[in-house]
């Protein structure tokens, strides 16, 4: 889910179980976070917060705006009335219509169900990581979670947002309150840094390969593996202590991919086979338990003017390669990083 999303027609984000991760859109900028024209600062909130593109390109109004030059000023979500039961509504008929999330609501400050007006706001700071504990939360206005100037996770790589449903699991097809509703007109956006790739800079890589065999021993297997807490990387990575990566399956199962989280990342400079990648530890209680091939990328490029095909073609260069380049064969392991720096999940029913 990347950018801006306006739905034409009625889109239900249900959340039955567990999301472990949502791949995110984002990207980065140099331009500095502001605060709102017209508004008091407010640390952490970007000045496109209230500002959804598809609203000011069509004609129509921005979201909480009384002038052309004057976006009214953000409340905190934390002082915004609630009901009995926990819900808020923002726009027309509650709070704001411009709110921020000034802070996590979990446990006793959980909140019921979040109703965002046609002309309401709610938009998380892109600093700091925020837990938002929701029975749901439907969209007929705008829910910015971070925006294309100012991704959660700008400042800093380890800031997240979290948000997560509470409740029992919707009882039928029609009853989806479990989740984000996003209406007709409605906009939701959301931008995170974390594995996203940014333009010259060696940041924001999403996946590699295995730069050498990994897991545990395995007979026949052409190359023998560094262990199965140690893993050597292809690629520089600006991956953190305690992400969560998947390790693709090189055999014929498609059940030895597995899920392991990192303990340690350590660069590692190019050596005579392998060009600078980096080296991963594993959490010992997450170890690899199936072995899966790495080993140097096939040659690249043509090989020498004497090798030529039937046509008089060149051929590949990996035509030539030998046993330590696979013959060729690019059958190494895939590396993918699952954390991100938005996070949508929910609580599961033992019923």
């Amino acid at each position: 889910m990347t950018g801006n999303s306006t739905g034409k027609a009625r889109i239900i984000a249900a959340i039955g179980l567990t999301i472990a991760a949502l791949q995110i859109g984002g990207c980065l900028s140099s331009e500095q976070p502001q605060t709102n024209t017209g508004n008091s600062a407010v640390a952490g909130l970007c000045s496109a917060a209230f500002q959804p593109a598809a609203r000011l390109t069509s004609g129509r109004s921005p979201l909480g705006v009384r002038g052309a030059a004057e976006i009214v000023a953000p409340v905190p979500l934390s002082g915004c009335s609630k009901d009995a039961n926990n819900n808020v509504t923002i726009g027309s008929g509650g709070c704001g219509p411009n709110v921020y999330v000034d802070k996590s609501f979990t446990g006793s400050q959980k909140l019921g169900k979040i109703t965002i007006a046609s002309d309401g706001g709610l938009a998380f700071l892109h600093d700091g990581s925020f837990d938002l504990e929701t029975t749901g939360i439907e969209v007929n206005g705008l829910l910015s979670v971070g925006t294309s100037t100012c991704s959660v996770g700008n400042d800093s790589i380890n800031d997240k947002i979290t948000i997560r449903f509470l409740g029992s699991k919707p009882t039928s097809g029609a009853d989806h309150n479990k989740g984000i509703i996003v209406n007709s007109g409605g906009i939701l956006r959301m931008f995170g840094r974390k594995g996203v790739p940014v333009n010259t800079k060696q940041v924001g890589i999403s996946w590699t390969y295995l730069a050498d065999a990994a897991g545990p021993a395995t007979p026949g297997a052409g190359s023998a593996p560094t262990g199965t807490t140690v893993m050597q990387l292809a690629d520089p990575v600006d991956w953190q202590p305690n992400d969560w990566i998947v390790v693709g399956t090189s055999s014929f199962s498609p059940f030895e991919s597995e899920f392991v989280q990192i303990q340690t990342v350590t660069p590692r400079p190019a050596t005579t086979n392998l060009p600078a990648g980096s080296m991963i530890t594993l959490n010992p209680i997450t170890p690899l338990v199936h072995y899966h091939f790495g080993g140097p990328a096939p040659s690249a490029g043509t090989s020498n003017p004497n090798r030529k095909d039937h046509d008089g073609k060149l051929i590949p260069a990996s035509f030539c390669d030998g046993a330590d380049r696979n013959y060729g064969v690019d059958e190494r392991a895939e590396v993918g990083l699952v954390t991100r720096s938005v996070k949508l999940t929910s609580d599961t029913s033992s019923s």
